[in-house]
């Protein structure tokens, strides 16, 4: 049995009570016989009375834990999703001493996370507050700092999570910002050819940078073939698109199958692609600005639509007020995002770079409290467990209810009331 452990931190640890918990790679460790190579992804959990220096992605530590293996058959439910990633063990630390051993030539991978720690670290040095620079990070690079616990949880209350994770909203808006910086280039064969690649390498140097979560994934993928479409000159479809880039995951990884990001990344953008046009049709549009409010409302709503039986299903929660956080989150945290890239790109030295962290600051100030302030609405959440039957009836009924209204015939309306029968059979009773 192993005595020590050589352990590198994979993501920054958050605090759970009275410790520290996260993910780790071992570089080695220290048997009866001495010390060995070793490589191996862990879990970890370390006593807060144990840490005595800032942990960060990327720190290196010497421990003293007891080792536990996980159990995807009988263990806790989260084991077998963590044993999917490919975590094999759990450490409890006991004894840790934050150090910085020799390591081996560095890989691409180790780069991309060496990349990523200064990006957090620049932000902590430039906010000089640990929730300001947690947020900022989380927006920009997805690496999550430690977060008060209650501000995270009131991002899950009004369904705005999805803000504090990279995911394929900020994959998009890379693509839009280079995208609208070198449309010239389109006029012109050369320009083409420098377009479409730095396009490419723009978004997956970015998911990269970004951990490759797997809603990153999907996103870089799908945009690749949509690159690669206009590239050619052929038609491009978003569902063809978004299907070849599921099957390209699967054939790749067929694990992420039960990753939830990718089952609810894929989920909220096939329904943005199927249901935002009939949402736009309901909604008023006479006027720029009725227009502009109908297309976010048809995006959040279409998004919502698809992803929530399988949300329901995995963690048992619903957000009632997750129109009105998204409509008044998402803008914020678009320009957020911009703003807050931009003021890692500029140095220090710029005359203007004190205004622009302060301008972000109050952009953040404000998400919080906008979201905190939506989360304190009474009725803020319900509560309903679905079973993984009524998941399934819950989008039989879905598919029925959209080819009855397509097709206007009584068939699929007959369906779609059966599937609703069957759905109020399997379903608890909803409770706030």
């Amino acid at each position: 049995p192993a005595k020590a452990w050589a352990l590198r931190l994979t993501t920054t640890p958050v605090i759970k009570g009275d410790f520290y918990s996260g993910q780790g790679r071992v570089m080695s460790l220290r048997n009866d016989t001495g010390w060995v190579a070793h490589d191996e992804a862990v879990l970890f959990t370390i006593p807060k009375s144990k840490v005595n220096s800032t942990l960060l992605i990327g720190s290196q530590l010497l421990v003293k834990a007891r080792c536990f293996r996980l159990d995807p058959e009988h263990g806790h439910p989260a084991d077998k999703l963590y044993f999917r990633r490919g975590f094999t063990s759990r450490l409890r630390v006991k004894h840790m001493q934050q150090v910085k051993f020799i390591e081996v030539k560095p890989s691409f991978t180790d780069s991309m996370l060496a990349l990523r720690v200064s990006v957090a670290r620049v932000f902590v040095s430039q906010f000089r507050d640990s929730t300001l620079a947690a947020v900022a990070t989380a927006l920009v690079v997805g690496e999550e700092l430690t977060l008060d616990k209650s501000l995270e949880q009131a991002y899950a209350d009004t369904g705005t999570l999805h803000i504090l994770c990279v995911s394929g909203m900020h994959v998009g808006l890379l693509y839009a910002l280079i995208g609208f910086l070198t449309g010239f280039m389109r006029r012109s064969l050369p320009g083409r050819f420098v377009r479409y690649p730095l396009l490419f390498c723009a978004v997956w140097t970015y998911a990269c940078i970004a951990g490759l979560a797997p809603s990153i994934l999907r996103a870089s993928v799908m945009f690749s073939f949509l690159l690669l479409n206009e590239w050619t000159g052929r038609k491009s479809s978003g569902l063809n698109a978004l299907f070849s880039a599921l099957f390209v995951l699967l054939a790749w990884n067929p694990a992420q199958l039960f990753e939830p990001g990718l089952q609810l990344s894929f989920l909220a953008v096939m329904g943005i692609m199927v249901y935002q046009r009939p949402f736009i049709r309901l909604l008023p549009s006479s006027t720029w600005s009725m227009r502009r409010i109908s297309e976010a409302l048809s995006v959040t709503l279409s998004a919502q639509l698809l992803a929530t039986p399988v949300s329901l299903g995995m963690f048992g929660r619903f957000p009632n007020y997750f129109l009105p956080a998204n409509l008044l989150v998402v803008p914020l945290t678009t320009l957020c995002v911009y703003s807050c890239a931009l003021q890692l790109l500029i140095p220090d030295s710029f005359p203007w770079h004190h205004i622009l962290i302060r301008l972000n600051t109050l952009m953040i100030v404000w998400g919080n409290q906008l979201v905190s302030w939506i989360a304190s609405w009474p009725g803020a959440l319900s509560f309903v467990q679905l079973s993984p039957s009524a998941v399934v009836c819950c989008y039989a009924l879905m598919a029925c209810a959209t080819r009855w209204i397509q097709e206007k015939r009584f068939f699929w309306f007959l369906m779609a009331l059966c599937c609703l029968l069957l759905q109020s059979v399997l379903s608890p009773v909803l409770t706030n």
